[in-house]
C-alpha cells in the first residue's frame, strides 16, 4: 500500500485547519465593510435629489455586480490548485493568499451594499404587503444575505490555510508530490472549466 506521505512526516491533524482564535479580525473586516456599504447606499438615497448623485448610483450598480468577485475568487482558487502543486514557491503561495483575502474584502463590501438596498426598500414592502408576507420576506432575504455571508467568507478561509497562521503549508510538503500534482491539478482544471463554462 502506498501512502501519501513521506517517510518519517508529520501528518495533518484537525487543528491544522482550525481557524479558532484568528477569527476576530476578518470579522471585524467584513463588519466594517458591511457598515460602510450600507450606509453609503442610504446616503446615497438620502441625498438622491441632487444631480451628482447619480455619478455614486452607477458606481454602486458596478460594484454590486458579482463579475468582479467571480474573477477574483476563481482566480484564488485556481491558484490555489497551483499552490498545492508547487508548495514550496512561496511568492505563488503569497499571491494566492492575497488574491483569497482581497476577493473576501470586496464581497464584505458587495453584501453591505445589497443589504443596505433592502434595508432602503424595507419600508415600501412593508407599506405595500400583509404583514406574514412582509416578515417572509424579510426572513428569506436574511437567509440569503447568510448564505452570501459564509460563501464569502470561504474566500478569507482559503487564504488562512495559505497563511504562516496555519501548519497546512508546512505539511503539504511532507505530502508525496504525485499526489500534490494530482490534487492540484483536480481544483485548479475544475475551477478552469466552470469559468469557461460562465464566459
Amino acid at each position: 500500500m502506498i501512502s501519501i506521505y513521506r517517510n518519517g512526516s508529520a501528518q495533518f491533524e484537525f487543528c491544522d485547519f482550525n481557524p479558532k482564535g484568528h477569527l476576530s479580525s476578518p470579522l471585524k473586516t467584513c463588519l466594517l465593510l458591511n457598515i460602510f456599504g450600507c450606509v453609503l447606499i442610504i446616503c446615497i438615497e438620502w441625498l438622491s435629489t441632487f444631480r451628482s448623485v447619480e455619478y455614486y448610483r452607477e458606481a454602486v450598480s458596478q460594484l454590486i455586480s458579482p463579475h468582479l468577485w467571480n474573477m477574483m475568487g476563481s482566480a484564488a482558487v485556481i491558484l490555489l490548485g497551483l499552490s498545492v502543486i508547487f508548495c514550496g514557491c512561496y511568492w505563488l503561495v503569497n499571491m494566492a493568499s492575497h488574491v483569497f483575502h482581497n476577493a473576501f474584502k470586496a464581497g464584505a463590501l458587495m453584501l453591505g451594499l445589497l443589504v443596505g438596498q433592502f434595508l432602503v426598500l424595507l419600508p415600501f414592502f412593508y407599506m405595500n404587503m400583509p404583514l406574514w408576507k412582509f416578515l417572509l420576506l424579510v426572513g428569506l432575504i436574511f437567509s440569503f444575505f447568510y448564505a452570501l455571508f459564509l460563501l464569502n467568507f470561504a474566500l478569507w478561509y482559503g487564504s488562512f490555510l495559505l497563511s504562516a497562521k496555519s501548519k497546512v503549508l508546512g505539511k503539504l510538503k511532507n505530502i508525496a508530490p504525485i499526489v500534490r500534482v494530482g490534487v492540484g491539478t483536480a481544483i485548479s482544471f475544475v475551477m478552469t472549466v466552470l469559468v469557461w463554462l460562465e464566459m
